[in-house]
């Protein structure tokens, strides 16, 4: 249960000016370790416009097996069912396993209540950023209950209150898990896209405010090409790819990749082999004119023996490359991509 930047001007649609922000969320957070974990949920307003800063209102959740329901002043607004969550763990060394049942919601949680300042949702909502006045901030908590289902204890079922009114969260589907087999990576070429996206790989982002977008876009004489988008704020594009042993590419590989920009020009655009967080390697891809196809050619050297700019002196591992290649634009950037390959 959650409210960001209450009374800060709305940027939900359709808002209009001076009207304040008054929405409060229902969210789930699962998947894989952070940051590979997702997120999915429901935002809610309350009657007739009141703002849940302008006094006191009753929040609860109810939990029961394989279902999560969300309710403020006894109002039911969402729904989430295990069909639309997940969990994946790393069982052993570079083998990743679906946890079973209803998890991770099968397990014993503690209850947090949290005021917090910053972080990547606040700061990119509204007017972005956090302000420095008005300061202290407070939250006050009149009583906190827990109830157990009297009709079934262990699983919830049976005590449940439900509304045809309330939304139900479609959630994420469990991404593919990847053989653990690297012989993808033998030869002297290394396809990774060209009209469509290598077999051994997967997509994936790492994108904590639903900023990135990314699609499969036709080009004149080219076919298909890999456009991402890119709003201000945290995230990316990535690969994800079984654990690579790269050393032998390091030696004399390079990447190859003919890019468009067609919005951003100016933006800084990173290129990323990464081990997992924080052992990443980054490197800055040279600018492009807007609306120009280039081919960029870097030597997987410069990239791996690169540090992570976001935390220095880290490194990705070259005998242990789990997301092969990483597009991090610094700031909003509209680019294409194709025959994206490694050459040796």
């Amino acid at each position: 249960m959650e409210a960001v930047n209450l009374k800060v001007q709305s940027d939900a649609p359709g808002a209009k000016e001076g009207e304040g922000e008054n929405r409060i969320y229902g969210s789930l957070h699962y998947g894989k370790n952070w940051p590979d974990n997702v997120y999915s949920g429901q935002g809610a307003t309350l009657p007739d416009g009141v703002n849940p800063a302008d006094g006191f209102h009753t929040y609860a959740i109810e939990w029961e097996e394989g279902e999560i329901r969300w309710y403020v002043d006894n109002l039911h607004y969402a729904t989430q069912t295990q069909d639309g969550w997940y969990s994946q763990y790393e069982k052993e060394k570079g083998l990743v396993v679906n946890a079973e049942g209803a998890a991770p919601f099968n397990e014993k949680f503690h209850l947090l209540l949290n005021l917090a300042i910053g972080g990547s949702w606040p700061a990119n909502a509204n007017y972005g950023g956090v302000a420095d006045d008005d300061y202290p901030k407070t939250m006050l908590v009149d009583y906190v209950k827990v109830y157990r289902c009297g009709v079934d204890r262990w699983k919830g079922h049976g005590c449940s209150s439900h509304s045809e009114f309330a939304k139900l969260v479609e959630g994420h589907e469990a991404p593919a898990i990847l053989a653990a087999d690297d012989s993808y990576a033998e030869g002297p070429t290394l396809e990774i896209f060209t009209d469509t996206l290598n077999a051994a790989l997967a997509y994936a982002s790492y994108d904590p405010v639903n900023i990135v977008e990314h699609k499969i876009a036709q080009e004149d004489e080219r076919g298909s090409v890999l456009e991402i988008t890119k709003q201000n704020g945290a995230g990316n594009l990535y690969f994800r790819s079984p654990v690579t042993d790269m050393t032998e590419w390091k030696k004399n590989g390079t990447l190859v990749f003919d890019i468009k920009v067609e919005e951003g020009a100016d933006t800084e655009l990173l290129i990323k082999m990464d081990s997992g967080w924080p052992n990443t390697s980054d490197y800055v891809v040279p600018k492009s004119n807007v609306g120009e196809w280039k081919q960029v050619k870097i030597a997987i050297a410069d990239i791996l023996d690169s540090d992570n700019s976001f935390a220095p002196g880290a490194q990705a591992d070259p005998k242990a490359v789990n997301n092969i290649l990483v597009f991090e634009p610094q700031g909003a950037m509209t680019f294409k991509l194709d025959n994206i390959r490694f050459e040796r």
